[in-house]
Order: structure tokens, then sequence, then C-alpha cells
């Protein structure tokens, strides 16, 4: 909302400052010029139009240097994932593992993630553009806006926590099962909505019709949090705590 991402970056790409066009250099660097947010605006914001053109070789020389950064980012996580004693632990809890002891605490763990991630797409990532009324609406606090990819992304997210139900094999539980089945009922069409919106983000939130889909999106969702929460937690016998987006 403060600009940090745009302002760091027109800054760096008019200084074309040589030390950021390594993925070694450009990690020590202020977060907002190494993640993809930076390499969205390098790709689509004030000046792209250039890239086309040849006259950007300093803006090209720059978005490979984050790309390639987030890919190192990436290996790096995967490889530490792979070879952790949390992972370990996590897959395989007993009771003289640390710090999962059962496959009880995991499912916790588990359901926690979920309603974190319900609220994350619905309160973080389409509430504050949708605003209020169509006249309040502000495409421009979407995430990826500028390259038009925030469906995309939201759409994504729901894809993942659809996979991480079938992964957990909450379903398998007969307790659970009516549960996971209308969760993951409620997640297709959420994302089937997503789908259909062709406006730009930019302008969707405050398209009549759109702005109806986006709308129906964060209703679904806020019910599918509270299904998680409530309903899901209680069939596997959890009883649920705060979670990262819940505050003190």
């Amino acid at each position: 909302p403060r600009g940090v991402i745009v302002r760091q970056g027109q800054a760096l790409l008019a200084a074309e400052d040589e030390s950021a066009l390594t993925p070694e250099n450009l990690a020590g660097k202020s977060v907002a010029l190494q993640g993809l947010p930076a390499l969205e605006y390098v790709l689509h914001g004030s000046g792209a139009e250039d890239l086309a053109t040849g006259a950007a070789a300093y803006r090209c020389r720059y978005g490979t240097a984050v790309a390639a950064n987030v890919a190192t980012i990436a290996r790096a996580v995967a490889a530490a994932w792979a070879t952790s004693p949390f992972r370990d632990s996590f897959a395989a809890p007993s009771a003289a593992s640390d710090p999962y002891r059962s496959t009880r605490e995991v499912a916790g763990e588990v359901v926690k993630a979920l309603g974190t991630g319900l609220q994350f797409a619905r309160n973080a990532e389409l509430l504050p553009a949708l605003g209020e009324t169509a006249a309040e609406a502000r495409g421009r606090r979407a995430p990826f806006w500028r390259g038009d990819l925030t469906f995309a992304l939201a759409g994504a997210q729901l894809d993942g926590l659809s996979a991480l139900i079938d992964a957990a094999g909450f379903g398998e539980a007969e307790e659970a099962r009516a549960v996971v089945d209308s969760l993951q009922f409620d997640l297709r069409h959420a994302r089937d909505a997503l789908g259909t919106i062709t406006t730009p983000a930019e302008d969707a939130f405050a398209d009549a019709a759109d702005r109806e889909r986006i709308r129906y999106v964060t209703v679904v969702l806020e019910a599918a949090n509270a299904a998680v929460g409530e309903r899901l937690s209680a069939a596997l016998g959890l009883t649920m705590g705060f979670n990262a987006l819940d505050g003190d």
C-alpha cells in the first residue's frame, strides 16, 4: 500500500546499479527489490514497454537476476525441507519425535494452515481491493494486478488448499467425510468463479458482473473457513486455538 516496491524499483532502474545484477548480491538488498512483486514491476510496471524495443538492457538484466534469485530461494527451501527433522516429525509423528508426537498434533497444524490460507486469500488479497462499494473498489490494491495475475494467483492458492486436504487424508475418516466433501465443493466453485473473470484485475473489482463473482468467492471462502474451524476440527476431535492471522 505504501508503494515501497515501486519507489525502490524505480530508483534502482534509474541508477542502473550494477551490484543488483547477480542473484548473490541481490539477495543482500531490500526484500522489495528481489521477489516476485519486483519481477512483476520489471515486466509490467512503468517503462516496461521498452523491454520489447531493446532500449531497456539494464531492466532485462535486473529482471533476470530477480528471477534467478527467486529460483535459488525455491531450491534452497525445497532442499532444506527434504532433509529437515521437522519434516520427518511432521510426516511420521511418534512419542519420541519432536515437535510432533501424534497424528492428532499434525492434523491440528494442517487444519490451522487451511484456515490461514482461506483467510489470507479472502481478507488480504480480495477484500482490500473490493471495497464496500464499486465506487470504493481499488483494483491496484490487489496482488499482481499489473500482470493481470490476481485471480490466477487466488485460484492457484485454492488449488493448493484442495490438494492439502487430499494429502492429509481427512476424507478417510467417516466422521469428517461429509465436511471434506463440502469443503472441496466450495473450493471448486470458488476456483470456477475466479476462472470466469476476464476483465483486467485493475478494473474487475469495480465491474458490476465481475464484482459479483468476486463477492461470491469471498462469501464462499468465509463459509469454508468457518467449516474448517468448527465442523472439520470437531469431526477430527481437535480443539483449535489462534492462527497466524488472528492477531493478539
